[in-house]
Parts: C-alpha cells; structure tokens; sequence
C-alpha cells in the first residue's frame, strides 16, 4: 500500500507541474529556421515605378506601413535637412519616456526662433501640452524644453538618444544634433534622408499616443501661471483644411486628404518646405515623405499624388493584426507564468491591387533562445515573425514584443511556480493532504477492525479452551494475544508447576537437624517411655521401636492427626505417646501454608466414602509426593467440573486415609513391641538411623 500511495502522489505532484509550467514548454518546438539569406525581405511582387508621378521634392518616397515595403522612391539616401519634420523623432522618444501628467518648468532662455507655442520663462505646464505644442504649431520651445526634461538638461546627452533610437528604427545615415531642426548654429544642424524618415514615422505610427498627437487638429491648453489660455491648430492641411483645392492629377481637389493620419510639416531656408504624412483607407497605410520643395503647397500636393499613386495600384495583404497573440513564451520568477507574444502593428504583404484571392502565404516565428526572466517591460522585443510566399521566398517581416508587462514574483517564482499559479498549486496540495489523511484514516480504522477480529478470535479459543478442560495460565494468555495481561484470569486443569508443588509439599518435610533432633527426642525418651509402657525390656529396644514409630509418623506427615482440623492435621505440634496432651514442636512453622486446592488424580485411588477415591492406607510420604506430581490442580474460583472432587471432599478423602494410616502403624507398633525393626522398617529408614548421636550425649 505504500508503494502505491508513493507512485499516485508522485503522479499527482508531476500533474501539478505540468499545469503550473514547471516543467519547461516546447509551445516553439515547431518553429522553422528561415532559409539562407531569409533576414532580406524581398517584395512579393515587381515594383514598376515607370508610371510613377512627377513630383516637386527633390527625394521623396512611398513605403507601405504595415509591411516597409517601398513602392516609390526618388532619391530616397539623399542626405538633407529635415527642418521641423525632426520632431517625428523627439515626439516618439517623448512618447516612450514621458509622463502625460509631468509638469515640467520652462528654462529662461526659452528658444524663441521659429515657430513656437509662446512659452514663457519659468512657466509651468505639462508635458501632454508640450507634446500638442511641439506637433500642432510646431513649437520650437515645446520642442526644447522636451529634449531637456528628457536629458536632465543636456541637450547632446539627449541628441545621442535621438541617433540610438533612429538606428533602432533602421534609419543609418541620420545625424541629429537637435530636437526641433533649427540650424542657426552650424554645429548642431540635423542630416537625414527620406528613407530614413519614413522608417522612424513607420516606427511611431506603432504607439497609440503618438497616433493620437499626429492625427488632432485642433488643442486648447488652459492658462498656466504665466500664460492664458491658448488654442493650437495643426499646420498639417492634409487633416483639415478642405475650404482650399489644388490641383491633383489634373483635377482640383482640397488639400483635406480622404484617410489623412498626420503626421508633420517643416520649413527652413536652406531644407525648404517638407512633409511626412500618413493615410489609411479599407486596411492599407502608406507613408509619404517629400523633402525640399519649392513652397508650402507643392508638398501637400507631391503628398497627395503620391498617395494616388500608391492607393491605385497597390494594397496590402493582413496576415497578422496589430496586438495579435503570435504565441506565449515562458517566463521566469515572474507573477504571471507566461507571457503573450505579438506585433504592434498589422503584419502583411503588399501586393497587386485586386489580387488578393490568388496569393498564398505562410507565417514563421523565431524566439529570442535567451531565457527570459522576470520583470518583463511591455513592448520588449521577444523574436521577429517571418511571412513566406508560396515559393519560400521571405516577403514579410516584423518583431515580435511582449504584449503585456510581468513583474516579479514572490519566493515560488524562483522554482517556476508562477503567483498566478498558487491557487492551483495550494489546492492541489490541499488535496493530496486531504487524500493522505482519508488513507490514515482508513488504515486506522482497519488496523482497529483487525484487532477486535482477532481480539473475538482469542476469546472464542479462550471459550474453546475452557470448555474443552484445557487450561491457560496468564503468561500463556500473553504469548497468544501479544499483550501484556496483568491481572491473571481463572484457569481450568492445568498441571501443578514444579515451584508449586515443592512449595506444597515441603509443608509436612523438617530439615536434616530438626530431623536429627526429633529423631533423637524418639530414642532417648519417647521409644524408652514407650517401650516401658509396652512390657518391653529395660534395654531400650522398645524405646528404639517407639522412636522409630514416632519417626515414621514425623516422615510420612510431618504433623500428627488432629480430628478438629479440616485437614485432619494440625502442624507445629508433636504427640507424646504416654500422654494425651499437645506440646508445641521444637521444629518452626511451615513458612509455605498448603495452598488450597482441589485436587483429582489423574489415577483414582481405590477405597473412599460415598463412592469417591481415597488414599490407600499403606501409600508412603515419598508415594503421595509423587501422586501429587500427577495431580491436575483446580483454582479454588472455578466451579466444579468433570466430577472432580471439591475442597471439603478432598479433606475428607485425606482424613480417611491419614486415619487408616495411623490405625495400621498403631497396630505394628503394638504387635513389634520390644522386637527389632522389621527389614521393611530398615529399608524405608535405615539411612535416617545411620546417624548417630554425638559422642558423649545419651
């Protein structure tokens, strides 16, 4: 039963890891290595720009947001200033390191070139209000004071963070010295390229918030403590001006682009005029950047026509949502046990407009092979997904992100037992304590039932015994229940043990010199008184024969008949023959009393009164000894059974025999008076008569 209890909680116990992802998850086992070469996106169709538009901007290009795929490109690595069109950068750095509700104080040399939001020295205002100033107006303060609550006041520190950042996004051959793209100072202008441009816009478009700031066309900030109120209107006219036209592909339409998005404008002397915009319509976004036009209109209309363009040919294929789950990844010591993997943008092709009933494709994930170990941050990069066409070229990819944040778990996390997972694990627990207990329970209880059963199977063997006149003494009752009994429980026939009998029977023997003096006593006074009494000689040889009488009697009893005792024998007292009167005995009392029992020889003796056996009249002491070694005894508590005789009976039977005993030793004394002892009387105590007295005592 052990053995088996064992194994079924070591079962329970391998289940409870199982569910709780102790065990480590083969969830990626499946994952297939992309082909050599697979880390180059290749189009999934020909891009043919022959009949791409004329456009004004002297670099410009079209890139599918979703996929990056680039449908049209005029000089896309030319290396330009971007003018205000830098704060695409500073507003996604802002985005991802910024409290909406931090309010930041305003330095006291404010930038106040350019565009601005009208900022005041030393006034405080938060940095959501920044971030609408900056991208509304195109406030070259808000831009400021931003890059400087990001740095802790260090403009380069924060000029590094925009070059790391850009070449997170893919952008290698930007340079940014500063967060708004003024170029007053020769030593801190900005260089960029369209390409790059738009891979950084393709970059923020992915968050919510910077979504949200590039596509608002009107703000309110409310009055602070050195300004009031102030309403900002964005200077992006794709988003809202619809009252102006401009001509597109011939015809006059307004500059409020159907699926407009943003994002921003600038203008310097030397940049000219650019633009980077986004539209959407029925799930495809394309990204538009012309840098370098000749006026404010121009960009919006080069924008526009790109746009046609793009849209009339060209759409994308979804093949993943934006925040769709591509699959969980294991975490460790973390509250939560795994954690959701995804892409924060739709994952797609681009393809041929109208043909998106015959394309065929299959998506891919890779794991970063590192163990990922809690706290995980949202957004942190898990892998990349891969999407494949039907002929196994690579025409998609995309990161992979955490699409939730896990902090760090309690003590249990470190073993993988995730805080998620305690409830299960503490009722899984509690049960097998509970089924550990019901089995105790249950062992207990059939441990308890086997004892009775085997405590009524000793009774009935006790019950058996007893009636069949087969007795059990207490140790014996011991060895068969296993249990210490202490209180001995009545007995039916057993024999006499060896210390009861020699106990009982030393009773009527004296030791060798109490032996040696009654002997003596005989000889000197009661075989002479007794011999004179007879008519014997004056020789003392009646006196010998007395004295070997009383020495029989002393032998065959040790104590002389009395008929007032129950036992017909009183011990401690000697019987003068001469006279009727009781002396005390020189010898002691018997320290071991008879013990009273009824007693049955196993051989009946022949004789007796009313039926009964009684003792043989010429049965010696040695022969009665011998008799009684033979004898089954009867506790004087058990009832009567068998026939066998009871106390009172066997006193009687003893008296009788003692009686015939004493008559037939009478009689030989009487009839041997003044003669020798007989040969019978020589061989029966001829030792006893060898010793002789002291020398010189009579």
């Amino acid at each position: 039963m052990t053995k088996r209890l064992s194994n079924f909680i070591g079962a329970i116990v391998i289940t409870a890891l199982l569910l709780t992802g102790a065990v480590p998850s083969f969830a990626w086992a499946e994952e297939a290595e992309a082909p050599a070469g697979g880390s180059v996106v290749l189009p999934a169709i020909t891009i043919d720009q022959s009949d791409a538009p004329t456009i004004h901007g002297k670099s410009a290009i079209i890139m599918d947001a979703d996929t990056g795929t680039v449908l049209y490109e005029k000089n896309a690595d030319l290396t330009s200033e971007p003018a205000s069109v830098t704060k695409v950068l500073t507003l996604l750095l802002a985005v991802e390191r910024l409290d909406l509700d931090q309010v930041v104080t305003v330095p006291e040399d404010v930038e106040t070139s350019g565009s601005t939001m009208w900022l005041e020295p030393g006034e405080k205002i938060s940095v959501e209000h920044l971030l609408y100033g900056m991208m509304l107006e195109s406030g070259n303060d808000a831009a400021q004071v931003l890059g400087l609550a990001m740095a802790d006041g260090d403009i380069d520190k924060f000029a590094d963070m925009m070059n790391e950042r850009a070449e997170e996004c893919g952008a290698k051959n930007s340079v940014f010295r500063n967060p708004n793209g003024l170029n007053e100072d020769a030593d801190r202008l900005n260089y960029t390229t369209a390409r790059d441009l738009a891979l950084i816009t393709r970059e923020g478009m992915n968050n919510p918030l910077y979504r949200k700031v590039v596509r608002t066309v009107k703000h309110v900030v409310p009055a602070t403590n050195k300004s009031e109120k102030r309403t900002l209107i964005n200077s992006n006219a794709c988003l809202w001006n619809d009252e102006q036209t401009i001509e597109v592909n011939g015809k006059q339409v307004p500059f409020k682009y159907k699926g407009c998005k943003g994002v921003k404008t600038g203008f310097t002397t030397s940049a000219g005029f650019c633009y980077v915009g986004d539209a959407k319509r029925k799930g495809t976004e394309f990204i538009v950047v012309t840098l370098n036009c000749p006026d404010s209109a121009s960009r919006f209309q080069d924008g526009m026509v790109l746009w046609e363009y793009a849209f009339g040919k060209y759409e994308t294929y979804k093949v993943m949502k934006n925040g769709e789950v591509a699959g969980v990844r294991r975490v460790w010591g973390g509250e939560k046990r795994k954690v959701d993997v995804g892409i924060r943008r739709d994952l797609g092709v681009t393809i041929e407009k109208g043909t998106a009933d015959q394309q065929a494709f299959t998506t891919e994930f890779r794991l970063d092979e590192d163990k990922l170990n809690a706290p995980v941050a949202e957004g942190q990069k898990m892998g990349e997904a891969l999407v494949f066409n039907s002929k196994g070229r690579l025409v998609g990819r995309d990161d992979l992100y955490a699409l939730t944040a896990v902090a760090e778990g309690g003590p249990l996390s470190k073993i993988g037992i995730a805080d998620e997972d305690l409830p299960i694990v503490y009722t899984i627990a509690g049960l097998v304590l509970l089924l550990i207990i019901l089995l105790v329970i249950r062992r207990r209880r059939h441990r308890k039932k086997n004892r009775k059963k085997k405590k009524e199977s000793i009774r009935g063997k006790l019950n058996t015994m007893r009636t069949a006149g087969v007795g059990m003494t207490a140790k014996e009752l011991t060895d068969v229940t296993g249990k210490e009994e202490k209180v001995p429980v009545p007995r039916g026939p057993a024999r006499i043990s060896d210390e009861e009998l020699s106990a009982w029977s030393s009773t009527g023997r004296r030791s060798p010199a109490q032996q040696e003096s009654r002997f003596s006593g005989g000889r000197n006074s009661g075989g002479r008184n007794s011999g004179r009494e007879a008519g014997g000689s004056g020789d003392g040889g009646s006196g010998r024969s007395g004295g070997a009488s009383a020495y029989r009697d002393d032998r065959r009893g040790g104590a002389y008949r009395d008929a007032d005792t129950p036992s017909g024998f009183r011990e401690g007292y000697s019987t003068d023959t001469r006279s009727a009167e009781r002396t005390p005995s020189a010898r002691p009392t018997n320290p071991y009393p008879m013990p009273k029992m009824n007693i049955t020889p196993r051989t009946p003796l022949t004789g007796g009164m009313g039926g009964q056996p009684s003792r043989r009249s010429s049965m010696s002491d040695e022969e009665l000894y011998r008799a009684l070694e033979s004898t089954e005894v009867y506790d004087a508590n058990q009832p009567r059974r068998h026939g066998k005789l009871t106390e009172a009976e066997r006193q009687q039977v003893m008296r009788g025999g003692r009686d015939a005993q004493r008559q037939a030793g009478a009689g030989q004394a009487e009839s041997g008076s003044g003669k020798k002892p007989s040969r019978s009387d020589k061989k029966r105590f001829g030792r006893r008569r060898k010793k002789r007295r002291p020398a010189g005592k009579e």
